[in-house]
């Protein structure tokens, strides 16, 4: 496993690589459509996803396996699991903005935005 220091580091380069290339979050608006079938691609925005809550109401923030060989029992959310908690989340709120704001070698902390809920 990587080091605090190393994620931390991966996290403010993302942020610097994102704010330089005007990267946005993903949009994810129809639960409906499953995610292993249509997935957005989930930028990697790191310590640039506080520029993001300043414009929009953060509603979750998602622990997920990123490296495929999560199980459901573990604490970080499988795929499917994600997929069923951003149907929900898309539910209650809307479409949504997505972004990796904290990434490990095997797990993500993924931000989540109401896209309507501007502040």
């Amino acid at each position: 496993m990587w080091p605090p220091e190393v994620i931390e580091r991966l996290n403010r380069e993302a942020a610097k690589r994102a704010r330089i290339r005007q990267i946005e979050p993903a949009r994810w608006e129809n639960p409906e459509v499953p995610f292993s079938e249509t997935p957005p691609t989930i930028p990697d925005l790191g310590d640039a996803c506080a520029d993001w809550d300043a414009r929009f109401k953060r509603v979750d923030t998602l622990f997920m396996d990123i490296s495929g060989w999560g199980a459901e029992e573990e604490p970080s959310l499988t795929l499917d699991q994600f997929q069923t908690q951003m149907a929900s989340l898309i539910s209650l709120h809307g479409p949504c903005l997505l972004a990796i704001e904290e990434r490990g070698q095997f797990q993500a902390y993924i931000a989540v935005w109401a896209e309507e809920a501007t502040l």
